[in-house]
């Protein structure tokens, strides 16, 4: 289906609707941030344009080069979102014989660090305001590995489900979000955990697979 503007209120593409990447926080977070932020930012905005043929891209945001992308039609930034540099950004619509609709949703205000792998063949979704920390890995898919002469870097993709992950989450460095996972809103992630199975809103999680620590008893399921 076809993409609204980057800058109106959202696009619908298989089904899934990601809608108003504009915060109603924007004017006053102007109001209160001085002017040469905002000088810094437009010259950032100059030296690093965007992909060409992204599948939606919110204003202010941007990708610190060198990255790798693919699928750009597929994947949809909202409003002030920022990638640092070595990020791969995979929405795979062909492998082998295989075809794809993949959709990559990053919302707005999101921050990511740097050498960040987000894969996916189906869909990748990371809600507003989420912090994610360096060389994390976010993939809806695995690569089979059946015995044989044929190399698992040759063999089909296998679908593993959708990621979610909910807005204003936390995702400590190097940790991997599995295909399938649904992660609620205000979660946080812990280092180097592998997150395998989903968990509710406020969860702090750790651990390879990851467990339930605790949760931010304020936070409403």
């Amino acid at each position: 289906m076809p993409y609204a503007s980057p800058l109106g209120t959202g696009y619908e593409r298989s089904g899934l609707t990601l809608k108003n990447y504009t915060s109603s926080n924007d004017q006053e977070e102007r109001l209160m941030t001085p002017e040469w932020f905002f000088r810094v930012r437009r010259l950032a905005h100059f030296i690093y344009p965007r992909p060409r043929g992204m599948g939606a891209w919110g204003k202010q945001s941007m990708i610190i080069w060198p990255w790798r992308i693919q699928g750009a039609n597929s994947i949809c930034l909202g409003a002030d979102v920022i990638i640092q540099s070595h990020a791969w950004l995979g929405a795979i619509q062909r492998w082998g014989s295989q075809e794809f609709s993949p959709l990559i949703n990053i919302d707005s205000h999101v921050r990511i660090g740097r050498h960040i792998v987000i894969t996916a063949i189906e869909h990748v979704s990371i809600g507003e305001g989420c912090l994610l920390s360096e060389q994390v890995f976010i993939s809806d898919h695995t690569h089979k590995a059946l015995p044989g002469p044929v190399s698992p870097s040759r063999q089909p993709l296998q679908l593993e489900g959708p990621v979610t992950i909910g807005r204003h989450c936390f995702i400590g460095i190097r940790a991997v979000i599995m295909g399938g996972v649904t992660l609620g809103d205000y979660c946080i992630v812990g280092a180097n955990s592998v997150v395998t199975r989903s968990f509710p809103n406020g969860s702090i999680i750790a651990g390879s697979p990851a467990r339930l620590i605790r949760r931010q008893h304020d936070i409403a399921d």
